[in-house]
């Protein structure tokens, strides 16, 4: 574990610069992406500290999957020392080769282990290893339109995008539905203290007659 993941040591300004420098633009967006690298270096805590989700992508191989638990525990820690709750939205499997026996291995791990909570849910899509996609990074290429970028990844693409999407949204709405209810409860919370206060029973200073019931406080 790193210095700057440990329980304890205050966030350094490294780390705070990314939010410093663009948090007040994020507003303006519905979603933000940031790409950060498979390591709990300073620029992944950066991208972390202004997250509410974070991605875990995977490469259906054995070292791979190895390396999924420690990050996903450091993540936690690193959570925990900045005060944010940042929750995972799922995980991707990318470079996925239907051919590999040993892919096809890790992916049906990988499922079960989502299954029974180790591992984020996986996401449907599966990202092939194609070679539009291993290129998408070159700047210099010449680039109409995405279709034309990316070619035969296109649809997979498209596909994982529309899954991100819908997950993320569903998960915004549940954190507005749990925000509103919270909402709800302190207003009513408080409407009741109100209402139980003005209701307070009024000490009687004289005794009703005989026979006589006087309420000593109204119903």
């Amino acid at each position: 574990m790193t210095r700057l993941a440990q329980p304890g040591v205050a966030l350094s300004p490294p780390v705070t610069a990314l939010r410093d420098r663009i948090s007040h633009a994020l507003t303006e967006y519905d979603h933000v992406l940031l790409d950060c690298p498979p390591a709990l270096g300073v620029s992944t805590q950066a991208g972390l500290l202004l997250s509410d989700w974070f991605l875990v992508p995977v490469v259906p191989d054995i070292l791979s999957l190895q390396g999924v638990l420690p990050v996903l525990d450091l993540i936690e820690t690193f959570a925990l020392r900045a005060g944010r709750a940042i929750a995972p939205l799922g995980t991707v499997v990318s470079k996925f080769n239907s051919r590999s026996r040993l892919h096809v291995r890790i992916l049906e791990e990988l499922r079960l282990g989502s299954r029974r909570g180790l591992y984020p849910t996986l996401f449907a899509t599966l990202v092939p290893e194609l070679t539009p996609i291993a290129e998408s990074a070159d700047m210099s290429a010449t680039v109409r339109t995405l279709r034309h970028k990316y070619g035969a990844a296109y649809r997979v693409l498209s596909a994982l995008t529309r899954e991100y999407v819908v997950r993320a949204e569903r998960l915004r709405g549940v954190e507005q539905i749990a925000e509103a209810d919270r909402d709800i409860r302190a207003s009513f919370a408080q409407l009741l203290g109100r209402t139980r206060l003005a209701r307070a029973p009024r000490i009687a200073t004289t005794f009703p007659d005989e026979g006589e019931r006087k309420e000593p406080w109204p119903r």
